[in-house]
């Protein structure tokens, strides 16, 4: 029989990711999840191109004013620059994964949302769970 503390650290171990086509409603739908049943969590983005700054119409960002009180994670926060001018699959994993790590270490649950497959599938495959 698994111990408590084992059932609550496995249990804070765990990612939700909620994928799929543009228009869709993955942000709605991730909001709502876990403002009605998962509170203890955190978004964080997994589109590309939400991902950089500015660009909030064009990209359909979130308003602040419409999370919920919901933590976002990587949203706007990639400026490009010459020397590196897109944030890749691997920076994508890279920076997840640090976030996630810090999520869980709040006891919180990680929301994986977006629409880029290639940033999902990195950080999947790295065996970030």
């Amino acid at each position: 029989m698994a111990s408590a503390a084992a059932v609550s650290s496995r249990r804070h171990k765990k990612i939700v990711v909620v994928m799929g086509p543009t228009g869709c409603d993955k942000t709605k739908l991730s909001i709502d999840l876990v403002s009605r049943f998962f509170r203890s969590s955190e978004i964080v983005n997994s589109d590309k191109i939400q991902i950089h700054r500015g660009l909030d119409i064009t990209t359909n960002k979130i308003h602040p004013r419409d999370r919920e009180n919901v933590p976002h994670h990587l949203l706007g926060e990639f400026d490009s620059f010459e020397s590196h001018p897109k944030f890749t699959p691997s920076d994508f994993r890279l920076a997840a994964s640090l976030l996630i790590s810090r999520i869980h270490s709040r006891h919180n649950t990680p929301f994986v949302v977006g629409g880029s497959n290639s940033f999902i599938y990195a950080l999947l495959a790295s065996g970030t769970r």
